[in-house]
């Protein structure tokens, strides 16, 4: 029997395309993947028919993960089809700015789509997940939710909640055959840092305070090294094959509640290391010296 998947966030371009194109092509699943914005579809359409997929292999379907009423909406409308097996979390959304310089609204909105989202969406699927003894729910975090990144507190902070709300979770739904894991990519080849709330586009801060603009102008000249120099290619992944990790969690019995690629594993071994974290601060603060 076909798996039924729900993808949120499958803008094209992004992780969520990349995720459900994959799952489509494997004639185990039916998918279905929302937007925000269906003005956005034909984009994802136009990418899954590059792909070798039939476009309309993916159903597409409207959701605003901070509006109650849409998540149950979409949720509903997925029912339709008679159940759903698994859901994956990707809608997010950054915030590069210093905790000083953030307006609240943007720390609430950030919290809003990372986390509280992905909250509504998973007490939503429950029900008939318990009910069918079966269930697996993918969050897509960030590594940044297990190490604190320096200028994106408020995101790390959301996706940091997102692990504890795994961990938590598991403890009870595994007893109904529902697993929940968080996958925590580091750099992945996107236009996400360029899309964040509080960045334009020459990748300067808007209304940063002038005592942090050094720090800030290395570390985004960091950032672009990884994203596209060669010497540091280890260090990131392309949608797809961050997919393929994805794809590799939903499809496996032996789900973990945290999976994180061998990009950040240097990172996150340091972070495990030493309790007290002043290690792994010391490692981040050499990324604007």
């Amino acid at each position: 029997m076909k798996q039924t998947v729900l993808v949120t966030g499958v803008t094209a371009g992004g992780l969520g395309a990349a995720i459900a194109i994959k799952l489509a092509k494997n004639d185990n699943y039916t998918v279905y993947g929302t937007l925000r914005d269906l003005s956005k579809s034909a984009a994802f359409k136009t990418e899954a028919e590059q792909s070798g997929l039939n476009p309309d292999a993916v159903k597409i379907i409207q959701l605003d993960v901070t509006k109650e009423e849409s998540c149950k909406s979409a949720i509903s409308a997925v029912l339709e089809s008679g159940r759903i097996d698994i859901l994956i979390n990707n809608a997010g959304k950054g915030l590069v700015q210093t905790v000083e310089g953030t307006d609240m609204d943007r720390v609430y909105d950030c919290f809003e789509v990372n986390y509280f989202g992905v909250y509504r969406l998973i007490k939503s699927v429950i029900p008939t997940m318990r009910a069918q003894s079966f269930g697996r729910i993918v969050n897509i975090s960030s590594v940044g939710g297990l190490v604190g990144q320096p200028f994106n507190e408020a995101y790390c902070s959301a996706k940091a909640a997102l692990d504890s709300l795994a961990e938590s979770m598991n403890t009870t739904l595994r007893t109904f055959n529902i697993k929940v894991t968080t996958y925590c990519p580091g750099m992945i080849t996107t236009n996400f840092i360029n899309n964040a709330q509080g960045i334009n586009d020459d990748l300067k801060m808007e209304g940063i305070p002038a005592a942090y603009e050094e720090m800030f102008d290395k570390y985004v000249a960091r950032t672009r090294a990884i994203k596209s120099s060669a010497e540091a290619a280890a260090f990131r992944q392309t949608p797809e094959e961050s997919a393929d990790d994805v794809v590799q969690i939903v499809s496996s019995d032996l789900a973990k509640a945290r999976v994180y690629p061998n990009t950040v594993i240097g990172v996150v071994q340091t972070k495990f290391s030493d309790p007290s974290a002043e290690t792994v601060i010391s490692l981040l603060r050499t990324t604007f010296k």
